[in-house]
């Protein structure tokens, strides 16, 4: 069985099951995510942590956000954005994120 097959059967279950489902699919696929990457990063010598902190364009909690931000209508990537925000809240104060929910909270207000 080729990968693109395997894709396809994935993509095609994933579309037949409810959305709740997806989105718990999703965050348990984030939190998995985010978890290897901590896990590598933390097996990293000191100077591959440096290498990797200077070469990061931005922790996975980051993306995490975005991608929940722009997926709206997607509850797989919904989820898959939030597990991946779970798995880097020890980062939380590295994130961008938190200050961006706040700027888009103000905003609410204003209206």
């Amino acid at each position: 069985m080729s990968v693109e097959s395997i894709l396809r059967k994935a993509k095609k279950t994933l579309r037949e099951m409810d959305s709740q489902d997806q989105r718990a699919l999703g965050t348990i696929a984030g939190i998995i995510a985010g978890e290897v990457a901590n896990r590598a990063y933390n097996n990293q010598t000191q100077e591959g942590k440096e290498q990797w902190e200077r070469t990061r364009l931005m922790h996975h909690g980051d993306a995490g956000y975005l991608l929940r931000e722009f997926k709206k209508k997607d509850p797989f990537y919904e989820g898959l954005g939030e597990g991946l925000m779970v798995s880097d809240l020890q980062d939380l104060d590295k994130c961008v994120y938190p200050k961006l929910e706040q700027a888009k909270r103000k905003g609410r207000k204003k209206t």
